[in-house]
């Protein structure tokens, strides 16, 4: 879980960089997802099948990882910050929710 440092400019670069590599991640993976479901729906293939099982629960745990830690982060920032985390949980959100349509 992410506390706050006592550098005011490190709280504020710190999440940033965590969530938007986490983000980034998320976007790789749910597109990964995608990709293998259609194999899946194309070939049959069972490996495509397992991936796409794969993907979702990665993109599960990244979800669970960031909801966890936004809360704190964002009592430590300004507004315009918290708007910004806030749109990671909405991303990351919508990401997991692919993972599990893609299944």
């Amino acid at each position: 879980m992410w506390h706050a440092p006592d550098d005011t400019k490190r709280e504020y670069q710190m999440p940033n960089r965590i969530l938007e590599n986490e983000i980034q991640r998320a976007f790789l993976i749910a597109k990964d997802a995608i990709s293998n479901a259609r194999e899946y729906l194309k070939d049959r293939a069972r490996l495509a099948l397992l991936t796409v099982c794969e993907c979702e629960h990665e993109l599960d745990i990244l979800e669970r990882k960031i909801d966890e830690s936004l809360p704190s982060a964002m009592t430590h920032v300004g507004e315009g910050k918290a708007r910004e985390l806030i749109a990671y949980l909405q991303f990351i959100t919508d990401l997991e929710r692919i993972g599990d349509l893609a299944v």
